[in-house]
């Protein structure tokens, strides 16, 4: 069956060098809707015998592997750059995304947005990740307009911290509104 989303991906790349040990950290991963099931157990090893004997190359079988789970990448600068999410259903892309969330490049992000409205995102760290949840609203009540107005033209500094919140809040469905409360 499957769940309706939509995936976006910002920067998010892996060094060509570290495609072995992406393999391997797939391999030892046992999560998602079918992302532990044998079959894709069994093509990882076909396709590592395939390493082995030189008939592809480590970047070749992860580049693959990241294909037939509808991510479209590409080689370049000696990175795998995971460019975007082709899919409609989630299957195993959020496997991948915690499986491989140690290896990716610091500054990447991907997030996702479910079909009953819940919201979701991977920053990488270069070693480590964080996966955090998020509404897709805000309320903002008619006395607090301008204040929040302003708040959010203040985010245009350099801190590093006011810029991830803009980022979030740039893809946030915000809603201003107002109560008519006796």
């Amino acid at each position: 069956m499957g769940y309706y989303i939509s995936l976006g991906l910002d920067a998010v790349k892996l060094q060509a060098g570290r495609a072995m040990e992406a393999i391997e950290s797939l391999k030892a991963y046992r999560s998602g809707s079918s992302f532990s099931d044998a079959g894709l157990q069994e093509r990882i090893a076909k396709e590592l015998a395939r390493v082995e004997s030189g008939e592809k190359t480590a970047l070749e079988v992860l580049q693959g592997l990241f294909e037939d789970e509808d991510f479209e990448c590409e080689v370049s600068d000696g990175f795998l750059c995971i460019e975007s999410w082709q899919g409609e259903k989630s299957h195993n892309e959020d496997a991948f995304m915690a499986g491989l969330g140690h290896l990716f490049e610091p500054g990447g992000s991907s997030w996702g947005d479910g079909e009953q409205g819940e919201r979701w995102e991977y920053r990488f760290h270069g070693g480590s990740y964080e996966l955090g949840w998020a509404p897709t609203g805000l309320w903002v009540s008619r006395e607090d307009r301008e204040r929040v107005g302003t708040a959010f033209r203040q985010l245009q500094g350099p801190q590093e911290a006011l810029e991830a919140v803009k980022a979030f809040l740039m893809r946030a469905d915000v809603v201003v509104g107002h109560t008519d409360a006796a």
